[in-house]
């Protein structure tokens, strides 16, 4: 797209789409020259009018403002133009989780067990962060995130691990609150508790990482069904096999992933730290010692296209960054139509009445996945009625 002026902004390219808001990689002008890129987060036009859409819109960046941490992507602005709220926040240069497995797979390859483990890690210390917070009174936000899946964490060409789009994050003083019996999320990594509509705390999100630790380490999709339906029950009944049966994994590392994955909250880590903590016994034990800069080779290594090879006279072979200029982006997906929003919010429960239900034309997990590493984080917003337990 053509470079365009949005309040202090200038909207570059836009970089992804979802349900309710689109994402731009955008340039902040300032005084004296000043520049930097950020990602403007706008709520799509044909439904900027909903007040309980605006409502979690403003909740998300009021409550990501106040998570500061290295694992995090930092919101720094909150405004509207022209009737159109935004978000501007810290912009992140690399690819998804899922994008990155999906490479992987393409190759016919698994990610590698060290660069899970380290990817895992950073992920549980901003959980334990996020689910810890406090406002600045020393009041507790009572944050989960409800979202944690491989779409909602980023991995950049430097090697940093961040997790976004809290906008689903349940906090003790949202505006916006969730009724009973409402999920908020991608159906395949909902926690049980999610997936019956009770009451959750920080643990729910430990379980959707531990689907994101099974999914690493075997290639696989954990809760992949036939339809919507099934995915929901067979989270309900905690329907998964030990990764090791579908991928060399070592016995201590699945018994912290299969805890993660304990039907009974009470079975799981209590904080996101401890299961960081057991995490790191294991990488202790194996030996793996991945930091950034591995995972910035691992990030050229797995998209090359991004780099050009050059050697200086005298010195090795230096890998640069580049964006190829022949190379252009695939177009995103076309904006969904005005009343996907309510067909989302009401299709859950329409499953429970027939048992032959078949799949509908969103994925099982909520997301597009095509090479632009599009995802609909917000497309279960403002939630699915669950079908009832019985």
């Amino acid at each position: 797209m053509e470079e365009r002026t949005f309040g202090r902004y200038e909207l570059l390219e836009r970089i992804d789409v979802g349900g309710m808001a689109e994402v731009f990689r955008a340039k902040l002008r300032g005084a004296a020259g000043f520049e930097r890129i950020v990602a403007v987060k706008r709520i799509l036009p044909y439904i900027a009018e909903s007040a309980e859409v605006r409502t979690m819109f403003v909740d998300e960046a009021k409550l990501a403002v106040q998570l500061n941490h290295p694992n995090i992507a930092q919101v720094f602005d909150l405004g509207e133009v022209d009737g159109h709220y935004f978000i501007a926040m810290e912009f992140v240069d690399g690819h998804s989780v899922r994008a990155i497995l999906e490479r992987f797979a393409e190759r016919g390859r698994r990610l590698p067990e060290d660069a899970t483990c380290t990817i895992l890690c950073e992920v549980a210390e901003a959980l334990h962060h996020a689910h810890f917070a406090e406002d600045s009174l020393g009041r507790p936000l009572g944050v989960i995130h409800r979202d944690v899946s491989p779409h909602n964490v980023l991995l950049s060409y430097a090697g940093e691990v961040k997790v976004i789009d809290f906008g689903l994050a349940k906090a003790a003083n949202r505006a916006s609150q969730t009724k009973a019996g409402v999920v908020k999320g991608k159906l395949a990594y909902l926690s049980p508790e999610q997936a019956h509509g009770r009451p959750i705390d920080r643990r729910s999100d430990l379980f959707s990482l531990g689907i994101c630790a099974w999914e690493m380490l075997t290639g696989e999709r954990a809760f992949r069904r036939d339809n919507d339906r099934e995915t929901v029950l067979a989270i309900r009944a905690g329907e998964i096999e030990p990764p090791s049966r579908h991928a060399p994994v070592d016995p201590a590392l699945e018994r912290v992933v299969m805890r993660a994955l304990a039907v009974d909250p009470d079975a799981r880590f209590g904080t996101a730290r401890e299961l960081r903590e057991a995490l790191d016994a294991y990488r202790e034990q194996a030996g793996h010692r991945l930091g950034k800069r591995e995972l910035q080779a691992l990030m050229r290594a797995t998209f090359p296209e991004r780099f050009a090879e050059e050697v200086a006279p005298g010195a090795a072979i230096e890998l640069i960054k580049r964006k190829p200029p022949s190379v252009e982006r695939p177009a995103l997906p076309p904006l969904p139509a005005e009343s996907t929003q309510i067909e989302l919010v009401e299709e859950l429960a329409e499953l429970e009445e027939s048992a032959a239900t078949q799949p509908g034309a969103r994925p099982d997990d909520g997301s597009w996945s095509d090479a632009t590493d599009v995802k609909r984080a917000d497309d279960t917003v403002p939630g699915i009625d669950l079908p009832d337990d019985g």
